[in-house]
């Protein structure tokens, strides 16, 4: 009966903290809701403020522009109409006061109207131009000195006459050319107003003015459902605020706001008042927010909350209750399990109460949880409980723990064995990239491998090949090798395992090692190496050195994989090595070759300035040879030949003693020109004697046209600069 009435109690209390949390929840969501709707209430009203400040100022530039636009349509009918026409003929006379009305006067006015076929005057323009850009428009003629309104589209002005005075404003601006813009202030509106001149052949007959026909904010205040209030600096509603019950006057405590961005919140009638002064206009714009408004949606929100928590206490009752329904039932279910877990008690313990047999099981078990916890997976069980299901589902678990830190201490030693790895291989890198030649190299590999791999011996093989492309393999650097082994530090592709290695391009890895293949070298003396390890470093496909390791302890596979993997490295940095110093002796021949050929090439120069001062004495006597020639042919009788004998030149002393003229020899043959019976006959050792160098001296008679002359004749080789004969030269005397 105890027992009933506490677990009543227990869901009693539990009901009462569900409750108790949901209603100081609703209350601290009501607290932040409110806040909410309050700080969306202030930015509401201060982007409409934004928005109405916004609005306002685009409608005043609108203004503006509107003006402009008109003025540019007035502009553009004046010019695609043609000038204005001043018709004296139909004039108008008219009664005009001064601005004050005070003083009136009488004009006669001519009547202006434009150059068109649709005789278009002024007025029609400015009701045409009020109509599309809904702004007044008002026309000045000029009369004297002085100015007449004669038109106006504002409604209260259209039948009203008024003059000003050449030196009163604008009128005094207009004669100087110039356009005028006024801005008057009108209680809380601004007023803009521009004037500017039209000219009659090129003389000021008429000034047009324009003003916006809008009151801005009262067009804004409609824009916001006239909520907006106006008011000025006084503080006095100009307009808007009927909706509130709102003073005649608001007192403005704070400072005069410069700058329209600066917006305050004042509070007023259970309301809260946001505005901001606008100086352009010197007016305040604002929006009012009564209390009212804000509670109505606070309370709305309210019992909103309220009744969704008492939806959700419910449903949090209706599951309570039935949460602790179910866990009743499972606890007596769980009751009635553990006795049929329980192991049953053994016939001696019979008299025994059940109770302390429970007590010694669960005791067994709190042991045996706590040290397999712990780590400790050697407890032993007792003997009464060996066979209990649950001891025995406990065994396997620890059995399970003891694989997996099996596969953790495996898992630890290949994360060592892999930072070891990598370790070595940027180690390796730093060697490969700072190595000078292959012999540094292969010095620092060899003891880093053997620092890695523990090989008590180890040397590296480089491969050579000579200019008859005859491939060896030459000993690099080595570590603890006998003096017979490193004795003959080449050998052959074909030879030993070193050689079988390069050829088959396979790794080799040996237990069982040939008689007197090596020996461990230390200061103990000799020992054979109990594995022995040769890999190929492969790089292009081509071999470029054999890296060979001997060691007491049995090299391991993964030790013999990183050495593969990384000999491709090796071999592609002892490629690029072997291949500088190769392009370092190809350099050095080119440069020794470069040398010899520029002292070759100084040498020919030397030649060719020495020739070239052979030819320049030559040419200077070969120019005296030929002053001596002119010389003799201006004295002599020289005719000049070459080899066929055809005549080439004569001298003037021939031409003179002939009576005819160079044309008359040039070109003619030897034979043409010489009298004789039998010219082959008696001629046919001649040229052959002048061909072979030799001066021939003959008598014979020249026959031009009808003169015949006896010359005794001269006959020499000339020769050239390589001393090769290229004409025959004859000088004569003639006969008496």
């Amino acid at each position: 009966m105890l027992k009933k009435i506490s677990n009543k109690h227990l869901s009693l209390f539990g009901i009462l903290l569900i409750f108790s949390l949901l209603i100081i929840s609703g209350f601290i969501l009501s607290f932040f809701i409110q806040k909410k709707i309050v700080s969306k209430t202030d930015n509401t009203q201060i982007q409409r403020l934004n928005s109405a400040t916004d609005i306002l100022f685009e409608k005043y530039a609108d203004r503006k522009k509107r003006i402009i636009s008109s003025q540019r349509m007035i502009l553009f009918f004046f010019e695609t109409a043609g000038e204005l026409t001043v018709d004296t003929l139909k004039s108008t006379e008219i009664t005009a006061t001064d601005k004050d009305g005070n003083y009136q006067k009488k004009f006669v006015l001519p009547t202006l109207s434009f150059n068109s076929v649709k005789r278009l005057s002024l007025n029609n323009i400015a009701e045409k131009i009020t109509y599309i850009n809904n702004t007044f428009i008002e026309i000045w003629q000029k009369s004297g000195s002085e100015f007449v309104r004669v038109s106006s589209t504002k409604p209260n002005a259209r039948k009203k006459y008024i003059f000003i005075a050449d030196d009163e404003p604008p009128a005094n601006k207009i004669l100087k050319g110039e356009n005028v813009v006024i801005e008057t202030r009108i209680t809380s509106d601004l007023v803009t107003r521009k004037s500017f001149p039209l000219y009659n052949k090129g003389k000021i007959t008429v000034f047009i003015t324009l003003e916006n026909n809008e009151n801005l904010l009262p067009a804004v205040g409609k824009i916001f459902k006239n909520e907006l209030i106006v008011f000025g600096k006084n503080g006095k509603i100009i307009f808007g605020g009927s909706k509130y019950k709102l003073p005649e006057d608001i007192k403005i405590s704070e400072a005069l706001p410069v700058e329209h961005k600066d917006i305050f919140v004042k509070k007023i009638n259970e309301g809260s008042l946001f505005y901001k002064y606008i100086p352009e206009f010197s007016v305040y714009l604002g929006f009012y927010v009564p209390k009212s408004e804000i509670n109505q949606n606070l309370r709305a929100v309210k019992y909103l909350i309220f009744t969704f928590i008492i939806i959700i206490f419910s449903i949090f009752v209706i599951l309570f209750l039935y949460y602790d329904s179910e866990m009743r039932k499972k606890y007596y279910k769980l009751l009635q399990s553990i006795k049929k877990m329980v192991p049953e008690i053994n016939k001696s313990r019979k008299k025994n109460k059940t109770l302390s047999f429970f007590q010694e099981y669960f005791s067994e078990l709190k042991i045996i949880i706590s040290e397999t916890a712990k780590g400790n997976y050697n407890v032993k069980v007792c003997d009464d409980f060996k066979e209990d299901a649950l001891i025995k589902n406990i065994e396997l678990i620890k059995n399970k723990f003891v694989e997996i830190e099996k596969a953790e201490e495996e898992r630890k030693k290949k994360l060592i064995l892999k930072t070891e790895f990598d370790k070595t291989a940027s180690e390796i890198s730093e060697i490969l990239q700072y190595s000078a030649d292959v012999t540094d190299l292969s010095s620092k590999i060899i003891k880093k491998i053997s620092e890695f791999t523990g090989a008590e011996q180890i040397a590296m093989f480089i491969t050579e090949e000579d200019f008859q492309h005859n491939k060896k393999l030459k000993m690099a650097a080595s570590y603890a090798y006998s003096k017979n082994r490193t004795a003959s530090r080449t050998i052959d592709t074909n030879d030993g395992l070193t050689g079988r290695a390069f050829l088959e391009k396979q790794s080799i890895f040996l237990t069982e090692i040939p008689e007197d293949y090596t020996f461990i070298e230390s200061g103990f003396g000799f020992q054979r190496p109990n594995c022995l390890l040769l890999v190929p470093l492969i790089f292009n496909n081509e071999v470029q050195a054999i890296i060979e390791l001997g060691s007491i302890e049995i090299i391991k596979k993964e030790y013999i994989k990183f050495i593969e993997d990384t000999g491709e490295n090796i071999a592609s940095t002892i490629a690029n090595l072997k291949h500088s110093r190769q392009t370092e002796i190809l350099l050095k021949q080119t440069k020794k070759q470069a040398e010899e050929i520029e002292n070759q090439r100084k040498t020919l120069e030397e030649k060719i300035n020495t020739h070239r001062k052979q030819n320049r004495n030559l040419d200077k006597q070969i120019l005296q040879l030929i002053e001596i020639i002119d010389s003799i042919k201006s004295v002599s009788y020289l005719i000049e030949y070459d080899l066929k004998g055809s005549v080439m030149d004569v001298s003037s002393k021939v031409t003179d003693i002939f009576d005819a003229g160079k044309k008359d020899f040039i070109s003619k043959l030897h034979k043409d020109i010489v009298l004789t019976d039998n010219y082959d006959e008696n001629y046919k050792m001649f040229w052959e004697n002048l061909l072979n160098k030799k001066t021939v001296n003959i008598e014979e008679t020249i026959r031009i046209g009808d003169r015949k002359v006896t010359f005794k004749q001269t006959y020499v080789p000339i020769k050239n600069v390589r001393r090769k004969i290229y004409r025959i030269l004859s000088i004569g005397t003639v006969k008496e």
